[in-house]
């Protein structure tokens, strides 16, 4: 082999090298999208509030809607703060695809009246969503009472006797 060939071999040799490498890099240049981790997830609301009555019925669901501007897989599940039951609920939960929309319950069976937490989390990946969820029970039914004085009450004099048949109005 001549020196001249013996030249153009290496140079075919490392042009060969460098065209496998450049395939191997186009080739992972030009493979399928992936999922990205930054991909755009929108989540809304950001926050939500049940008001309910100890004893009564649970406020109406509330939605939150999970979307973005390609098909992205994430999972949803809800968990509590306080209250020590699992009064919070979201459906559908688990493995899910966007576009969404999550329906949300808070039972207040078996709780006493005061403010509870709990929260929706949504993840994709390592990057993740917390959606607070406040629930405040009220005591009572929520009705009030108000006492308006009669005519008779506005005037002076007191009231004698005892039982409603019995009681008369002395006059000042």
């Amino acid at each position: 082999m001549t020196k001249w060939r013996k030249g153009i071999m290496i140079l075919l040799l490392l042009v060969g090298i460098a065209g496998s490498t450049l395939v191997i890099s186009m080739g992972a240049l030009g493979s399928p999208p992936q999922e990205r981790e930054g991909s755009s997830l929108t989540v809304s609301p950001t926050q939500l509030t049940f008001n309910a009555v100890a004893g009564g019925p649970p406020p109406a669901a509330q939605s939150i809607s999970v979307t973005a501007n390609q098909a992205t897989s994430f999972t949803a599940y809800a968990s509590v703060q306080s209250g020590g039951t699992n009064w919070l609920a979201v459906s559908p939960y688990g493995s899910l695809t966007t576009n969404q929309t999550l329906s949300v319950t808070a039972n207040p069976t078996g709780l006493a009246a005061g403010t509870y937490g709990g929260t929706i989390t949504i993840s994709r990946g390592k990057l993740t969503d917390h959606v607070p969820v406040t629930l405040v029970i009220s005591s009572g039914n929520g009705s009030s009472l108000t006492a308006t004085p009669t005519t008779d009450v506005q005037r002076r004099g007191r009231w004698r006797g005892t039982g409603r048949a019995k009681c008369q109005r002395d006059r000042d």
